[in-house]
C-alpha cells in the first residue's frame, strides 16, 4: 500500500479514529487495498505479457531451427537439405561479387570467391566461367557442379553411407551452433536490461540484437557445414 495507495492519509485516518485492538474496518481502508491490489496485479501483469515478448523472439528462431532440423531427420533424402544450406552460403558470398542483379561479376571479387570455395570444395571454377554468367545463373552453376560431385562419391561409397555422414553433418552443426546461441541469447536477456539507462526500450534492444545473433548462428551453421562436405 505504500507504494500504490494513499499511505499518509490512511495513516492519519487509523491514529485518529481507532483505538488499540479494534478491528481495522472503514470504507477509505478496504478501497485504498483493494486500488492498491488492482495496480500490484496491473503491473504483475504488464511484467508477464513483457516476458512473453521476450520469449516470441526465441520461440520463432525455435521453430526455423527445429524444422530444418525435423526435415533431416525425418526425410530419407538428406542430400536435398544440406545442398539448401548449401546454395543459401553460396548465394550470399555470390552476392558480393555482382553490384546489382543485372549487371556482371566483378573479377577481383569472383577471384576471392573462388578461393574461398577452392577451401572448401575439390571443385575447379575458373574466373571466365563465372564472370560470363549473371548472379542467378551463377548460383545455379555452383550448386550443379557440388551436386555432381555428391552423386560421383556414390561410385566409391554407398549411397546409404553417404546419407548417413551428410545427416551427421547437418545435425551436429544444427546441435552445437543452437547450443551456443541459446548461451547467447540467456546473457543477451540478463544484459539488456541496462541499456533503459540510456533511455533505450530493452524490448527494442533485444529483438535487434538476437536478430543478429541468429545471423551469425545460420552463418556459422552454413560455414560449418560447406567445410565439413
Amino acid at each position: 500500500m505504500r507504494l500504490f495507495s494513499n499511505a499518509g492519509i490512511i495513516s492519519s485516518l487509523l491514529e485518529k479514529s481507532f483505538k488499540e485492538g479494534e478491528p481495522l474496518e472503514h470504507p477509505l481502508l478496504n478501497r485504498s487495498i483493494g486500488t492498491a491490489q488492482k495496480r500490484v496485479e496491473g503491473q504483475n501483469y504488464t511484467q508477464r505479457k513483457r516476458l512473453l515478448h521476450y520469449d516470441d523472439v526465441l520461440n520463432y528462431q525455435r521453430q526455423i531451427i527445429y524444422g530444418l532440423r525435423s526435415r533431416t531427420l525425418a526425410e530419407g533424402d538428406t542430400r536435398k537439405n544440406i545442398l539448401e544450406v548449401i546454395a543459401e552460403e553460396v548465394d550470399e558470398r555470390v552476392n558480393l561479387i555482382y553490384p546489382d542483379s543485372d549487371s556482371m561479376a566483378d573479377r577481383e571479387g569472383t577471384e576471392a570467391f573462388l578461393s574461398w570455395f577452392s577451401q572448401h570444395f575439390p571443385i575447379r571454377i575458373t574466373v571466365d566461367e563465372i564472370i560470363s554468367l549473371n548472379r542467378g545463373l551463377a548460383v545455379a552453376y555452383i550448386m550443379k557442379k557440388i551436386n555432381e560431385l555428391q552423386q560421383s562419391r556414390e561410385k566409391y561409397e554407398s549411397k546409404e553411407a553417404l546419407q548417413y555422414l551428410e545427416r551427421h553433418l547437418l545435425i551436429r552443426a544444427i546441435d552445437k551452433n543452437w547450443q551456443n546461441h541459446l548461451t547467447e541469447m540467456d546473457e543477451l536477456r540478463r544484459a539488456v536490461g541496462l541499456r533503459s539507462y540510456a533511455q533505450k526500450d530493452p524490448l527494442n534492444e533485444y529483438k535487434t540484437e538476437a536478430c543478429r545473433a541468429f545471423s551469425d548462428l545460420m552463418r556459422q551453421l552454413r560455414a560449418e557445414v560447406c567445410t565439413g562436405l
